[in-house]
């Protein structure tokens, strides 16, 4: 979205005419101290998508007041069959991320007073998410990620490592590519991630198997010289790898395995596999630095309940009484 002034309005500057331009800007300098980096760009994306659609529609600036049920929601059918390199139909995943970027604007605008729904609320609190598909992101099978690991490499290499403990730890993209040689303790079988390469900017400690700490220990004993500042994944430059750079190299890896792949999918996988493994939920939420429940309810289908004995006993008084509970022997209609 072009920006035609960049002067941070006040909150009574802010009108259902004010253009949406001008509020964008004056939402991220408001919000600034309270998102990340990736967090404002995520909104950004989504927040430009919809004022080129909005400009090219209505033959005008868009202004506040466009940010209506109405128009968002012919935004979403939109944006929804726009085709993209990964998806040719069109992506349902940059629908939701365009939408959540919306509402999370509109309703900045509400705590401001600035404009607000019939019910005194955010303007888009009863626009709803663009569903998103149960089967597209399936966790890798066993013999899935196995390919995986042979299409990555030798083991001691970079890329096997990578995958090795990325599969084996479920960090996010951006906890990986940054992640440092003295955040990993290879005694202890744990790693750190920092506030600072956190998604929800909180550090948390998580835990991974002999096998990631044999493979790791591996591959630092290829590098001559390891210090704990260093990158633990370096690019082939040297430094950190960007963003694209972690994307294009797990798609080499992806074309080399026959498997299509990323490290979201390897986060997914790991979940699925530490569920199957007995792994509680609150356990996956912390060690996977979830902040929202719903993240992590997804998983929580995936173990069926064989300890009964866990359950209450709701006649275990009767019994006490002296009057123990007859069993039915048939199904009565």
């Amino acid at each position: 979205m072009s920006t035609l002034t960049t002067r941070i309005l006040r909150r009574t500057e802010l009108h259902s005419d004010t253009p949406l331009a001008a509020a964008v800007h004056s939402f991220f300098v408001s919000v600034s101290g309270d998102i990340s980096p990736k967090t404002r760009d995520f909104y950004q994306t989504g927040l430009d998508h919809f004022g080129t659609w909005a400009h090219q529609a209505l033959q005008r600036e868009p202004i506040i007041s466009d940010l209506n049920p109405d128009y968002v929601g012919a935004f979403k059918t939109y944006i929804a069959t726009q085709p993209t390199d990964k998806y040719p139909e069109g992506s349902i995943f940059r629908a939701r991320a365009a939408i959540r970027s919306l509402k999370r604007l509109a309703s900045w605008l509400a705590e401001e007073g600035s404009y607000v729904g019939r019910d005194g609320q955010s303007a888009l609190r009863r626009v709803k998410m663009p569903k998103e598909p149960q089967d597209v992101r399936q966790p890798l099978s066993d013999e899935q990620l196995e390919h995986v690991r042979r299409g990555a490499g030798n083991p001691g290499s970079r890329d096997y490592t990578i995958v090795v403990l990325a599969a084996g730890t479920g960090l996010r993209r951006g906890e990986l590519r940054l992640l440092k040689v003295g955040s990993v303790d290879l005694i202890a079988r744990r790693l750190k991630v920092i506030a600072a390469t956190s998604k929800v900017r909180r550090p948390r400690w998580v835990d991974f198997h002999d096998s990631v700490a044999r493979d790791v220990d591996r591959y630092l004993r290829t590098k001559p010289i390891v210090r704990e500042d260093d990158v633990l994944f370096p690019a082939d430059h040297g430094d950190a790898f960007t963003i694209d750079g972690i994307g294009k190299l797990f798609d080499r890896i992806s074309a080399k395995a026959g498997v299509r792949f990323s490290v979201h999918i390897l986060r997914h996988t790991w979940a699925t596999n530490c569920r199957l493994n007995g792994m509680d939920l609150l356990t996956l939420k912390e060690q996977g630095g979830w902040t929202r429940w719903e993240m992590v309810e997804r998983y929580a289908h995936i173990i069926p309940l064989k300890d009964r004995t866990v359950l209450p006993d709701s006649t275990a008084a009767a019994r006490k009484a002296g009057r123990p509970r007859k069993l039915d022997r048939g199904v009565r209609s």
